[in-house]
């Protein structure tokens, strides 16, 4: 996933994908090393991020087959496939 820079300063800034790495800077100073001298940690840091599209598409589209899918056989693709909007 590809964000701006401004996005990444501000998840930098504030820690708030790095529980992990603050709960680990407690006991080595190289991983403290790698964390904002100035950050302010928020209390709710966590250590994912979930993105949500909120683009709603009609159930029929939703549920259209895709021709590159019926393309390649089950057997060739047993991987699931998620479709994402274009």
């Amino acid at each position: 996933m590809r964000i701006p820079a401004t996005m990444n300063r501000f998840l930098d800034r504030h820690g708030i994908l790095d529980a992990d790495y603050q709960r680990a800077a407690k006991d080595d100073p190289r991983v403290e090393a790698i964390l904002l001298p100035d950050r302010t940690p928020t209390p709710l840091a966590g250590n994912a991020l979930v993105i949500v599209d909120s683009f709603e598409m009609p159930a029929a589209r939703l549920n259209a087959p895709d021709d590159a899918a019926h393309a390649t056989s089950a057997a060739a693709n047993s991987s699931m496939r998620i479709r994402l909007p274009l």
